[in-house]
């Protein structure tokens, strides 16, 4: 099985690379030597690492740490775990980081993260999919499968041999070791897509805002960009749908209370 677009080399010499193993080190070392819910130290280095600022209020931050803080110590993590626990934050079907929490405290569990399951041709099952956190449970064990077949095939074997030699006292398991070069692997694919992404077929819907539009199109987003932002905003809309359908149910209850307070007034 051959994923690698670029030179194994030529990845593994990456200054962005050798940052974010020290990174994420940084963030491994110190999960289980303090309180996640009050060093706000971790928890910026955190955001900033895995991109949580880009899409993600300070409330959800504030609540998936106190997640990862009470889970930490749980043994036998699942994606599955994790899925059903993020999702009552903000009750979305948040993947990547259910499978980030996950992974966190158990680094042998992939992390599903768009631009990494691209090399496999799999993506988030959409929205308004039947039942969709199970659809997404689904499609998470097919992925982890995926890359645990990778990581035993003879590209998977090479990339981790090369990546010892290179990061020898690196102390990451071998799904991460992959998972960081898959993951700096993008810059090729980008450049492949890059003319497909300003004649996608279907334009980005205008209704979510005139600026961010405009802001999005000003950065000449990738595919992998695009589907990102494409998952978040279905996500975003199955969040608004939701609030509707419970201040309907609030409207319909006053409603009645208004009924039964105009009948004791006519009697």
């Amino acid at each position: 099985m051959k994923l690698l677009n670029s030179d194994l080399h030529t990845i593994l010499e990456k200054d962005s690379l050798k940052k974010g193993i020290e990174q994420y080190q940084s963030i491994r070392n110190r999960l289980y030597a303090t309180n996640i819910t009050e060093d706000t130290e971790f928890q910026n280095d955190f955001r900033t690492f895995y991109q949580m600022r880009r899409f993600y209020s300070d409330e959800f931050a504030r609540h998936y740490f106190l997640l990862l803080e009470q889970l930490k110590y749980t043994q036998n993590i699942s994606f599955e775990m994790a899925m059903e626990r993020v999702k009552h934050i903000q009750g979305t079907y948040e993947m990547s980081f259910a499978s980030k929490l996950a992974h966190t405290i158990n680094p042998t569990l992939p992390i599903w993260d768009s631009v990494v399951t691209k090399h496999f041709g799999v993506r988030a099952p959409y929205s308004k999919s039947k039942d969709r956190e199970q659809a997404c449970c689904k499609r998470y064990e097919e992925f982890k499968e995926m890359m645990y077949r990778y990581m035993k095939s003879e590209e998977g074997r090479e990339i981790i041999r090369q990546f010892d030699l290179k990061y020898p006292d690196s102390g990451l398991t071998d799904i991460k070791k992959i998972d960081f070069v898959l993951w700096q692997d993008r810059d090729s694919n980008n450049a492949k897509q890059r003319s497909d992404s300003v004649t996608l077929s279907k334009p980005m819907p205008e209704k979510t805002g005139r600026k961010t539009i405009k802001s999005i199109k000003e950065n000449d987003p990738t595919i992998e960009q695009y589907e990102e932002l494409i998952d978040l905003l279905e996500q975003s809309n199955e969040l608004q749908e939701k609030t509707i359908d419970a201040l309907k149910k609030q409207v319909a209850i006053l409603q009645e209370l208004l009924e039964d307070a105009r009948r004791k007034l006519e009697s």
